[in-house]
C-alpha cells in the first residue's frame, strides 16, 4: 500500500515534467480560446432559419457587440425592454429574417427565447443556517431578490416584527415587480414563489419558529417572472435580473 501511495505522490511531478504534448499553447489575454464555439444563430435558431415556416414568428433574445445598439430597420421586432445586463433586446420576427439579423455587424449573438418553469426541490438544514442564526445572523437589513411567481397577499410566516416600514402592509416584502401582467400589489397565482420566499425569509410564525426560513428578518424583493402555470421565457428572467443590477444599491440586495 505505501509502494503505491508513493507512486500516486510522483505521478503529478511526472507529468509536470512531460507535458502533455497536445496541451494547447497559451493564447492571447482577452482572445477567446479555440474550443469557445463560434457562432450567430444558436441551433433552435439555425434550425428555424433553414426551416419550411420563412412567416412564422420566432421570440428571440439579441445580444449586441459592445458599445452597438439594436440596427434601425430589427426595431419594429421590439418586444419588452432593453436587456441592458447583456447589451440586450428581446425581438420577435418571422424566421426568414433570422439569417439577415445574425449577418448584421451589429450583432454579437442570437438564441430562442426558450421557455421556463418551476422545479421543486427538497431543501435542507444541511447549509447550516440554524448554526449561523444562533450567532444572530438572521438577514436582517439585508434585501434578498426572489425571481419566480410572485408572493402571496399576506402570510403569517412573513410578518414583519420589527420597527421598519414596508409598502404592502406588515409583510416583509420591500418590494413587487410584475414582469407577466404589470400588476403593482404583491400576488402569487402560481405559489411556487411564496414557497421559495418562505424557505428563504420564512419567520417560522405558524410553527411556533420550528419551520422558519434561512434568513427570518431579511426583507424580500419579489419578482414575478412565471405564470400562473409556473411558465415563463429567458429574457424575463434577464429582465428581472436587469432590474436587480439597477436596484441592488436601494434594496441592499
Amino acid at each position: 500500500m505505501a509502494l503505491l501511495l508513493a507512486i500516486a505522490c510522483l505521478a503529478p511531478s511526472t507529468a509536470i515534467a512531460k507535458p502533455n504534448s497536445h496541451a494547447a499553447a497559451k493564447k492571447t489575454p482577452g482572445v477567446p480560446s479555440a474550443s469557445v464555439k463560434q457562432y450567430k444563430l444558436d441551433a433552435e435558431l439555425t434550425g428555424r432559419a433553414n426551416g419550411r415556416k420563412p412567416l412564422a414568428s420566432t421570440r428571440v433574445i439579441v445580444t449586441m457587440q459592445p458599445g452597438a445598439t439594436l440596427p434601425a430597420e430589427f426595431k419594429k421586432f421590439a418586444r419588452d425592454g432593453k436587456l441592458d445586463v447583456i447589451n440586450g433586446q428581446v425581438l420577435e420576427l418571422p424566421n426568414g429574417v433570422l439569417k439577415q439579423l445574425a449577418a448584421h455587424p451589429n450583432v454579437f449573438r442570437v438564441h430562442y427565447d426558450r421557455p421556463t418553469a418551476t422545479h421543486n426541490y427538497r431543501t435542507s438544514v444541511a447549509v447550516g443556517g440554524r448554526l449561523v442564526n444562533q450567532y444572530g445572523l438572521k438577514g436582517t437589513g439585508i434585501g434578498i431578490a426572489v425571481i419566480d411567481s410572485g408572493i402571496a397577499t399576506f402570510h403569517d410566516d412573513l410578518t414583519n416584527t420589527n420597527s421598519k416600514l414596508y409598502p404592502y402592509g406588515n409583510q416583509r416584502v420591500a418590494k413587487f415587480v410584475d414582469f407577466v401582467n404589470g400588476r403593482t400589489l404583491p400576488y402569487d397565482d402560481n405559489g411556487h414563489g411564496s414557497h421559495v420566499a418562505g424557505t428563504i425569509a420564512g419567520n417560522g410564525s405558524d410553527s411556533g419558529g420550528l419551520k422558519a426560513g434561512l434568513a427570518p428578518t431579511a426583507s424580500l424583493v419579489s419578482l414575478k417572472v412565471l405564470d400562473a402555470n409556473g411558465q415563463g421565457t429567458i429574457s424575463r428572467m434577464i429582465a428581472a435580473l436587469n432590474w436587480v443590477a439597477a436596484n441592488a444599491a436601494t434594496y441592499n440586495i
